[in-house]
């Protein structure tokens, strides 16, 4: 309660500087009152940390949306300071922006809405939620039609703000590449080649609909903050990710049904990141280096990447020296069955780092022909390796 108490004065001494343009608010983003904030915040028992950065943007954010969501407001173009709000408004202003300072790390909802993959909806596992729905999709000046599209939902907490980029988002996507790796290992979805994509079509007005320059597809997540829940936001995903995601399609000759095989993956998708153990943790950052491959044009940059994928399942936090040698042995003695299958591993293993080695060292700016087949050597090295630590994991 003493903790509260001096968040609570914090906060009114520094409403009390701040004013507004348009309801949007202005304060001094380096006052020592949000190092305060947050040195109090940060003696809960609990693992989330925060900082001075974070405690100023939710300071901004609560008396955003405080006045154009809760009293619906515009304090216009001119300046206005909150000091000359009345006491039971300014009252009621420290206590919002009080629970939102005792709400952090808040209940976050991030949904990715895609249109070339129709799902069946499931929402039987914990942090993870499949729907669909319909949109209107214009033709022209009269002519209009509705398309299908899903909904993969994840929840969580952690912090976001809306004024300041920060990596929460990237947390979610790798929720998003885990639930994509299961469902590729499944085989319920196939990549088709960039070649192959259909163009988008033309409206009525002869511009294109929904794509850039280079014809992809652009799609985004929408983010909502449960402390602000009439306030959602939405952020356009990286490129890459857009144009692998453009690429996936539903397997037409799958062995079971797709809500059979939905079912299964979503459960594997919650059940893997739901464990916090270190060994999990590894399995996820590899996972994400292995779709993030795919998602990039840029061989040389794929082939690093599943190189990180590799050390992080291999590797330890320890790791100091004798990399390769090390990362080569795990490797071949959790992937190889004999003697002979082991060496051609470490042999192998040896190349994949003699390249890697060459590239960021800045001797080689590209893969050379004779080696162009170690990028799908790599890529299935660590697609075994994953198949066999997510079993034993499981067990």
């Amino acid at each position: 309660m003493k903790s509260e108490q001096k968040i609570q004065n914090l906060i009114k001494s520094e409403l009390l500087k701040t004013y507004l343009i348009h309801s949007f608010p202005y304060c001094e983003f380096t006052s020592i009152s949000f190092t305060d904030i947050a040195s109090e915040l940060n003696k809960r028992k609990i693992p989330f940390k925060t900082n001075s950065s974070q405690c100023a943007l939710i300071f901004l954010h609560a008396i955003n949306y405080y006045f154009e969501k809760m009293k619906e407001v515009d304090t216009g173009e001119h300046v206005f300071y909150l000091y000359n709000m009345s006491k039971s408004n300014l009252d009621e202003l420290i206590t919002f922006t009080l629970d939102a300072f005792k709400n952090t790390p808040t209940h976050l909802s991030i949904t990715f809405k895609l249109h070339n993959l129709i799902l069946p909806a499931c929402s039987n596992h914990e942090g993870i939620t499949i729907s669909s729905g319909e949109e209107v999709d214009s033709f022209g000046l009269f002519s209009t039609s509705t398309k299908e599209f899903t909904c993969i939902n994840f929840e969580g907490k952690g912090f976001y703000s809306p004024f300041s980029k920060n990596d929460i988002l990237r947390e979610y996507i790798q929720k998003l590449n885990i639930f994509f790796y299961f469902m590729m290992m499944e085989k319920a979805i196939n990549l088709q080649e960039q070649h192959k994509l259909n163009p988008p079509l033309m409206n009525g007005l002869g511009l294109f609909n929904a794509t850039d320059a280079h014809m992809i597809t652009k799609y985004s997540a929408q983010i909502v903050d449960k402390t602000y829940p009439l306030m959602p936001y939405s952020e356009v995903l990286p490129i890459s990710l857009s144009r692998f995601i453009s690429r996936l399609e539903i397997n037409s000759t799958l062995e079971k049904t797709l809500n059979e095989h939905i079912e299964v993956i979503t459960q594997k998708t919650s059940q893997l990141y739901s464990d916090s153990s270190n060994e999990a943790r590894r399995i996820k950052m590899a996972i994400d280096w292995y779709i993030t491959s795919y998602a990039n044009e840029d061989s040389v940059m794929a082939f690093l990447q599943l190189c990180m994928g590799l050390e992080a399942i291999f590797g330890d936090d320890q790791d100091q020296g004798g990399l390769t040698k090390t990362l080569g042995d795990r490797c071949a003695y959790l992937i190889g069955k004999n003697i002979k299958q082991r060496r051609n591993i470490k042999d192998a293993f040896n190349k994949i780092y003699t390249i890697r080695s060459k590239i960021v060292h800045g001797v080689i700016n590209k893969i050379e022909h004779e080696d162009s087949h170690m990028l799908n050597y790599a890529r299935g090295l660590l697609k075994t390796a994953l198949g066999k630590e997510i079993a034993n994991l499981n067990n």
